[in-house]
């Protein structure tokens, strides 16, 4: 039987269930978000140390972790063409994508072990980058394939999760390693251990993923699973002109809707925010003199005092974005947690102002908390929304795709011109540039009324099911 026929009945015997798998490929997801981030961000924390380990600038460094940043570019209308050349496979891309992020952690440690060509470090650090399009685009779309639409924003929370845990450890575990002043060949030798390790999970996890792990449940899960299943079997018999047509129409969707456009770039630019201040954590000797501090801190206080800084960062990301998926689910609305939410990011940014200004660690740190909860909430919150409204016009993966090119480019732009405001004026430039930022972002929240499309169908098709039945059984 025809595989649109065998959906379509589904649909009118109200045929959908949900499958206990579901949450073991949730995991597979939050396994994979870890992967992708830390080989992203681990770089980040110890750049200081890494620059005097192979005797080159810290700029050199931080173009490792902008690496990832233009592979995304790069790779983003590359991957979001093959989603929609193939709407319907899944499993394939979860095992290119633990395949690529396994390859480069056995990179890193083979470079870092033999102390040469970090130009290899750079070229895979541009592979994660690109792959990390991979797991935006099947962030949204393992949430609608596996999960009810009540489920959806909280698997997407979880996503989110994974990337903060790989963060928060990225922060951590290099910050252990180098917090004595011991040899750093000893040192680099451990951390060259630790990335094999993180490699051996990686296989581990993809063995699981092909023994285990269908492509998609058998009886999909919502309604709305199933006209999009209807409209992805079409697609699938497509040719590659007429795939790219296809995206390009939703991507003109996006840029056209005006909606749909301003939560993008209330997205992307939120996300490039918090990425902009974990490249700009540290206090650098620049940042020291204008302090007026003249005690000399060494590179391991340094990477210490940006570990503290971004680990009250990445505890309240832990929260918000788990925290919000889950209200997100429940009450199925953009107001009022919209409004909660821009107004919150400016007190909290306000308050880390105020914290640095006045050097009160406990606010600092309390404030840094707050704003990593405000913060990472935004991200299910507003990725929900996105795909609520733009059902079923645009699909899922052009969806995750669409909004993290916008942030890669923004992660170019805004970290730089934060870097150079913050070497002139010191973190009073950052805070100065991050109200004014949100303050705008607040005025655009309150400019639209999204509508929950998606939410909306799966309600009314399961209500008419239901009468349906109903009627059958009189």
């Amino acid at each position: 039987m025809d595989i649109e026929n065998v959906h379509e009945t589904l649909l009118i015997e109200n045929k959908i269930k949900l499958h206990g798998i579901r949450w073991f490929v949730g995991f597979v997801l939050f396994v994979c978000g870890f992967l992708v981030m830390f080989a992203w961000h681990f770089f980040g924390v110890i750049n200081e140390v890494l620059s005097e380990y192979f005797q080159v600038s810290e700029s050199t460094i931080d173009w490792l972790t902008m690496s990832a940043a233009f592979g995304e570019i790069f790779g983003g209308p590359i991957i979001g063409f093959l989603f929609v050349l193939r709407p319907t496979v899944v499993k394939m891309w979860y095992i290119v994508m633990i395949l690529t992020t396994v390859s480069a952690f056995v990179i890193f440690a083979i470079v870092i072990y033999i102390k040469k060509y970090l130009i290899l470090c750079m070229i895979a650090e541009f592979a994660v980058g690109t792959i990390t399009m991979v797991f935006f685009a099947l962030l949204p779309l393992t949430a609608t394939v596996w999960f009810g639409e009540r489920e959806q924003a909280t698997i997407m929370g979880i996503g989110w999760l994974s990337m903060m845990i790989a963060v928060l450890v990225a922060s951590i575990v290099p910050m252990a390693i180098f917090s004595e002043n011991e040899n750093s060949e000893n040192e680099m030798a451990h951390l060259s251990l630790l990335l094999v390790g993180i490699a051996a999970v990686g296989i581990i996890f993809l063995g699981c993923v092909c023994l285990f792990v269908p492509n998609a449940p058998k009886i999909p899960p919502s309604y709305a699973e199933l006209q999009r299943l209807k409209i992805a079997e079409g697609n699938n018999t497509g040719t590659c002109a007429t795939a790219l047509w296809r995206f390009a129409k939703e991507v003109k969707f996006i840029l056209v809707d005006r909606v749909s456009a301003t939560l993008f770039v209330i997205f992307a630019v939120v996300d490039a925010i918090f990425v902009a201040e974990y490249m700009l954590a540290p206090a650098s000797s620049r940042i020291l003199e204008y302090q007026n501090i003249t005690v000399q801190v060494s590179l391991h206080e340094t990477s210490e005092s940006r570990g503290n800084v971004l680990l009250s960062y990445s505890v309240g990301g832990l929260i918000g974005c788990v925290g919000m998926g889950f209200l997100a689910d429940k009450m199925k609305a953009y107001n009022p947690l919209a409004n909660i939410l821009g107004i919150s990011i400016c007190v909290s940014v306000t308050a880390s102002l105020l914290g640095y200004i006045y050097r009160a660690k406990l606010l600092e740190y309390t404030s840094n908390f707050l704003y990593g909860l405000t913060t990472l909430a935004f991200y299910p919150f507003i990725q929900e929304i996105i795909k609520q409204h733009v059902y079923p016009s645009v699909q899922e993966s052009t969806q995750g795709i669409f909004v993290v090119m916008i942030g890669s480019v923004l992660f170019v732009v805004i970290p730089y011109v934060m870097r150079i405001a913050m070497m002139k004026f010191a973190k009073v430039a950052f805070y100065a540039i991050s109200v004014s930022i949100f303050i705008i972002i607040e005025m655009l929240i309150i400019s639209i009324k999204p509508t929950m499309n998606r939410f909306i169908y799966d309600s009314n098709k399961e209500n008419s099911a239901d009468n349906d039945y109903n009627h059958d059984e009189d």
